[in-house]
C-alpha cells in the first residue's frame, strides 16, 4: 500500500511539472499562416519606432527597446507585412499576435490602425522573399530568415 501511495505521489508531481513547463505557448505569423510552438522563443518580427506621432519624420526603427534621437521612448510594434522597403506594423499592445485580415493594410485584425515604417537606412535586415511579403522576419544583424533566405537591408 505504501509503494502505491508513493508512486501516485510521484505521478502527481510529474504531471504538475509537465503542465507548468507547457503553459507558455506562443503563436507566430509566417506567410499569413499561424504556427504553434510549445517553447517560448525570441520573436523576430518586432521593431521599435519613434513615438512622436505621424508628424515626426525621423524614421527611427530598431530591433531593441531604447530612445529616439528626440529623447522619447521607442514604441513596440510587430511587423505584419513588408511592401517593398516599408514594413507595416501593428502597435496595439506589446506581445500582441495580430495579423492582417484583408488586403486593406490600414487596419490590423485587432482593429487598430497600422503604421508604415521605411526600412531604408535603418540598418534593419529583412527576409529577401519578394517585394511584397507576409514574411515578417527582421533582425539587427545579417543572417538567414527562418525560411532559409538571406536577410538583406536597404540603404
Amino acid at each position: 500500500m505504501k509503494i502505491a501511495n508513493v508512486l501516485l505521489g510521484i505521478l502527481f508531481l510529474a504531471c504538475i511539472f509537465f503542465l507548468n513547463g507547457c503553459s507558455g505557448m506562443d503563436t507566430a505569423e509566417h506567410e499569413g499562416k499561424k504556427e504553434l510552438s510549445f517553447a517560448k522563443v525570441d520573436r523576430h518580427d518586432v521593431l521599435y519606432t519613434c513615438s512622436c506621432g505621424l508628424q515626426c519624420d525621423c524614421n527611427t526603427a530598431i530591433t531593441k527597446p531604447g530612445k529616439c534621437d528626440c529623447g522619447r521612448t521607442l514604441k513596440w510594434g510587430h511587423v505584419l507585412k513588408r511592401e517593398g522597403t516599408e514594413a507595416i506594423l501593428c502597435q496595439c499592445a506589446e506581445g500582441c499576435q495580430c495579423y492582417l485580415k484583408s488586403k486593406d493594410t490600414a487596419k490590423c485584425s485587432c482593429g487598430s490602425l497600422t503604421r508604415r515604417v521605411s526600412l531604408v537606412g535603418t540598418g534593419i535586415y529583412f527576409c529577401k522573399s519578394g517585394a511584397s511579403s507576409y514574411c515578417n522576419y527582421v533582425s539587427g544583424s545579417p543572417g538567414k530568415c527562418r525560411c532559409g533566405s538571406e536577410l538583406i537591408k536597404e540603404g
